[in-house]
């Protein structure tokens, strides 16, 4: 029971090829556009599906490059419906377009109006919202859920604003969520500049009384005294599978996957960089000799953060947008699982109706 992974929410590489050159993405390992990579993607999903994860995450690299994916999105619908958020990075919406048969979220990754986006990602900010706009009814006709996500720097704080306010002028039903940048106490984080993020807040909280469909996931980052050595709950009920067809998990409690290991083996050759090693080795050690869940981690991250604050107890303003994807997927013997092991091994005061409640009013519409 302690080591096990629940598997509920799976976020998934699909390619490493990328249009983009943004600040502050990791270019070891991300290739051109044009670079022929040899995935198995029927392997892969025949892989997720011994899972069936309720949310599946598509990422990348940039995802509309897979020319096949509206048919691997359709396949996998139809085998068990997770619901699908596709990230995008504005460049390819007409392709985008095509996926909303098969997703139940698109989110446009925008970090700022005009100029202030090419400053991060290279892209005009305003044609992107232009663009933005035109996919609306499309969007609107299938039932999939559109959302701009700005991650936030020293660069674009100033200018978040503008951001809200030019986006649902030109799409109503728009909605927005901020997120910090990674690392949180790194040169362009707001986080370490007081000011900026008491401006941040300030903003974001006159916009929210104004009516406007914002959320922001600062506080699922906030909860930790200290940004080195974290205890992140939600690593038991997520997954990670790479282009590679390696699944793995950062709490280390899923078969072990030879492939995953020839990865990180690569990766130390081709950049000298072995992260989490020692973490990882640690992890898988204490799991062989405990049930006991090690819930240590020295990478803190965008990842599904919001869980952890439900399990607490802790009600926070991006529930509504992130709860959604749960909600009709979850059995009453799952139900019971969690209550079991979050009572046991995270939180003893855990409310099963509560938690079940934030679930069920959770929307974006």
């Amino acid at each position: 029971m302690g080591n096990r992974n629940f598997g509920w929410i799976v976020t998934w590489r699909i390619t490493d090829r990328c249009n983009l050159n943004c600040v502050y993405c990791d270019h070891t390992v991300n290739h051109r556009p044009d670079y022929k990579e040899k995935i198995n993607y029927p392997a892969i999903i025949d892989r997720l599906a011994q899972y069936k994860p309720k949310i599946l995450n598509i990422t990348g690299g940039e995802p509309t490059l897979v020319e096949e994916l509206p048919h691997y999105l359709e396949n996998i619908k139809k085998r068990w419906n997770p619901f699908v958020r596709v990230v995008h990075n504005g460049t390819n919406l007409s392709k985008a377009v095509t996926l909303f048969p098969w997703i139940d979220r698109l989110v446009i990754s925008l970090d700022g109006p005009g100029e202030i986006n090419r400053i991060n990602r290279g892209l005009d900010g305003d044609r992107v919202i232009e663009k933005t706009a035109s996919i609306m009814p499309d969007a609107k006709s299938h039932g999939v859920e559109v959302i701009i996500n700005c991650v936030v720097t020293t660069e674009n704080a100033s200018h978040i604003e503008s951001l809200v306010r030019n986006a649902t002028r030109a799409a109503p039903d728009l909605q927005l969520s901020f997120m910090p940048v990674m690392p949180p106490e790194g040169d362009i984080s707001i986080l370490v500049k007081k000011e900026l993020y008491a401006d941040f807040i300030t903003t974001f909280d006159k916009l929210q009384k104004e009516g406007f469909g914002i959320i922001h996931v600062f506080d699922t980052i906030l909860r930790h005294e200290t940004f080195k050595k974290i205890s992140c709950y939600n690593q038991f009920f997520t997954l990670r599978m790479e282009t590679s067809g390696a699944l793995s998990s950062c709490a280390m409690n899923v078969p072990a996957d030879p492939v995953f290991f020839v990865n990180k083996l690569k990766r130390f050759l081709t950049t000298g960089k072995l992260p989490n090693v020692f973490d990882r080795v640690k992890k898988m050690t204490s799991h062989a000799l405990s049930d006991k869940p090690d819930f240590s981690c020295s990478t803190i991250c965008n990842c599904e953060s919001w869980l952890d604050l439900l399990f607490l107890g802790i009600e926070s303003n991006c529930h509504r947008i992130y709860t959604e994807g749960l909600q009709g997927r979850i059995s009453e013997e799952e139900y019971a699982e969690v209550e079991q092991f979050v009572k046991k091994y995270i939180n003893p005061q855990f409310n099963l109706q509560w938690f079940k409640s934030m679930i069920d009013r959770g929307t974006s519409k």
